[in-house]
């Protein structure tokens, strides 16, 4: 098979900025034959279209988007506008460690799958969050078993209702993932959504919203709540989110139990203190 890369160094210096496109004219757009070939974009900001990336073409290709900022494609404010990813294919399209956000005309899906493709759209350890559009998950004007799976991924203070799905011969499949009630407006035409185990309402105590710093404070119950055969770099169990916590602590580990002895106890597993201000 054929690979495509478009890396960046980093997305805050490596953007790929739309805003001088027309109307309904996605930041990134592909289309073309693309069966056995890998496309992938890494570490890059897109921003400034009508739309982020809009995918069309022949079957059985790859498109991946990791590491990167889809944010703030709603140029015109209509038509393609608002859709961070639009998929009209048979591609197996991939969304992992990135981040979607302010995109804000109400009426577009955020992440979209239509027009007859029967492709799959897998999002993993993503954040979505302060957007406005009519859904966050879609798939509509298709008969082609679209899918749209998604895991360890954030969905969070967004003004959206959370999934459209039409026809029973599409299915949005949703586990260990971390979803704001507010979203909880469905709109399913038939039994096609599966709501798995693991998903959770909390918050995700990100460190800094406002600043777009969304890695994870000691604190947040999103830690190693993701899905249980994946794994975060250090080996443990993955969190949710799309910047694991990694926990450098290399000391030593004390025991506190409400048995143990702040005066007698050593702080080891068998011998343990009875406070957590004798263990510090």
């Amino acid at each position: 098979s054929k690979y495509i890369s478009i890396i960046g160094e980093d997305p805050s210096n490596t953007i790929i900025d739309g805003s001088l496109g027309g109307i309904n004219e996605p930041t990134v757009y592909l289309d073309g034959d693309f069966e056995g070939q890998i496309v992938l974009f890494d570490k890059i900001t897109v921003t400034g279209g009508d739309g982020g990336f809009r995918v069309e073409g022949s079957t059985n290709g790859t498109f991946k988007v990791t590491n990167c900022i889809i944010d703030d494609n709603d140029e015109h404010g209509w038509g393609n506008g608002a859709t961070a990813i639009g998929v009209f294919s048979d591609n197996s399209v991939h969304l992992v460690n990135t981040i979607i956000s302010g995109h804000e005309t109400g009426s577009s899906p955020l992440i979209h799958m239509g027009s007859n493709g029967g492709g799959e759209l897998l999002i993993d350890r993503c954040i979505v969050t302060d957007n406005l559009n009519s859904h966050i998950l879609s798939i509509a004007g298709n008969t082609g078993n679209a899918a749209i799976t998604m895991t360890n991924s954030v969905i969070w203070e967004n003004d959206s209702e959370l999934i459209n799905v039409d026809g029973s011969f599409n299915h949005v499949e949703i586990e260990y993932n971390n979803i704001d009630t507010s979203l909880a407006s469905y709109l399913v035409d038939t039994d096609t959504l599966v709501w798995g185990p693991g998903n959770l309402n909390v918050d995700p105590m990100f460190v800094d919203t406002a600043k777009g710093n969304y890695h994870l404070l000691a604190s947040s119950q999103l830690i190693n709540a993701g899905h249980p055969d994946s794994t975060d770099s250090d080996d443990s169990r993955a969190d949710i989110g799309t910047y694991p916590y990694l926990n450098s602590y290399s000391g030593p580990t004390w025991y506190v139990e409400t048995e143990g002895n702040d005066s007698t106890g050593t702080g080891a597993s068998d011998s343990p203190f009875g406070s957590i201000q004798s263990a510090v």
